[in-house]
């Protein structure tokens, strides 16, 4: 009774194993990427934006502080309680998709790529400014990660494309009760918050549109049956580690009496 309620809790080998689909085609099938799409700019995005020039009096008034210093700042993250210095170098994207561009004003750059942002905001600066060179980046691409990871929390990168793979890893792996069937991404998408849920153990994984992460994308691990079991059910439990200790005093009574009779 013991080894089977023992048994009733353990996880599976095969529930541990990724991309383990035996009809699925050879992992290199997948390396055309078909599912990369170009990320595009929410509101309360932060972006670095740089103009350069031939003449840099000339270009140094469009950019932040108009100290001519044109190289994404370099630094580590900010502490609990502390602002990260990167972020005040950027442009906050408000509400209604619109940036304030220095001697310009606004300018629109809310839904596009940032292909779309540079040729933006290289028309608005044409009047003043001919044949520049228009730098940008995301400053605060952030997802975060909860559930069966051996580190949940939020997490910032200055990458502009990050898989799921990748974030799971940054994030520790996976634990042991991890339910790789269930792997839930919830995404803000035209105003609207939408939530999927992948298989790891189906190599069409690689083929979703979520394969890639977007912008405050909520990546959920869901835990496997057993642990909710030992979680949810302690009489369960208890039962199961008190017939391990009464075959355990069982065996050793059995030695005794055996040796005895000897």
């Amino acid at each position: 009774m013991a080894v089977v309620l023992s048994l009733s809790s353990c996880v599976r080998h095969r529930q541990l194993v990724n991309f383990r689909d035996p009809d699925a085609p050879e992992i290199s099938d997948y390396s055309s990427a078909t599912n990369i799409q170009p990320l595009r700019v929410q509101p309360d995005d932060i972006l670095y934006i740089t103009i350069n020039s031939l003449n840099d009096e000339v270009s140094r008034p469009f950019n932040i502080g108009g100290d001519g210093n044109t190289r994404l700042p370099g630094g580590g993250g900010a502490g609990p309680g502390q602002v990260n210095p990167l972020l005040l170098q950027g442009y906050a994207v408000d509400s209604s998709g619109y940036i304030q561009f220095p001697n310009v004003g606004r300018i629109e750059v809310g839904g596009l790529t940032l292909e779309g942002v540079r040729e933006n905001v290289a028309r608005a600066i044409e009047p003043f400014l001919n044949n520049a060179a228009v730098n940008v980046k995301f400053l605060n691409f952030r997802y975060t990660i909860l559930g069966e990871v051996i580190s949940p929390g939020t997490y910032s990168t200055a990458n502009e494309r990050v898989s799921l793979l990748e974030a799971i890893g940054t994030a520790g792996d996976f634990t042991p009760y991890a339910d790789r069937d269930r792997i839930v991404i919830i995404r803000e998408e035209n105003g609207r918050r939408v939530a999927t849920t992948l298989n790891l153990q189906d190599t069409e994984f690689f083929t979703s549109p979520y394969y890639y992460l977007r912008q405050n994308d909520v990546i959920y691990v869901e835990p496997t049956q057993a642990k909710i079991a030992t979680v949810a059910d302690p009489v369960s439990r208890a039962i199961s580690y008190g017939s391990a200790f009464l075959s355990f005093v069982t065996f050793v009574v059995t030695i005794i009496a055996t040796t005895s009779g000897n």
